[in-house]
């Protein structure tokens, strides 16, 4: 307390929280038990099927158009027009080859450029 007569705000705020002779525990509400599997107070059942089919899982796509890429968004990958060109009216290049992963292309062009500069030295 205060020499002024006033409680401090913290000072406050830890004694409204508990009450006087109680432990920090018991300030607490108690929990109620788990309910029963087969009783009607358990309240409506969850089903663990979803009421609507989940979406088949997506293919991998060896590399996406550079659209898809500099927007940042999934690629469907097919030739010569990704799904999202198409709809959007977008003109869809790609830097790979078909059937090939970016990394592959990179590597690829990477020895390609590393025999070139032997060349000329």
């Amino acid at each position: 307390m205060d020499p002024k007569g006033e409680d401090d705000p913290g000072e406050s705020s830890s004694k409204a929280a508990q009450a006087p002779g109680t432990t920090p525990s018991a300030a607490y509400r108690p929990l109620r038990p788990a309910p029963v599997a087969g009783s009607a107070a358990a309240g409506p059942q969850i089903s663990s099927v979803p009421e609507r089919p989940l979406r088949p899982p997506r293919q991998p796509v060896p590399a996406a158009c550079l659209q898809c890429r500099r927007r940042k968004v999934k690629c469907t990958g097919t030739r010569p027009t990704c799904f999202r060109c198409a709809n959007q009216g977008l003109d869809c290049h790609w830097d790979t080859e078909p059937d090939t992963t970016r990394v592959e292309s990179l590597r690829r062009r990477n020895e390609e450029l590393e025999r070139e500069n032997d060349d000329l030295h």
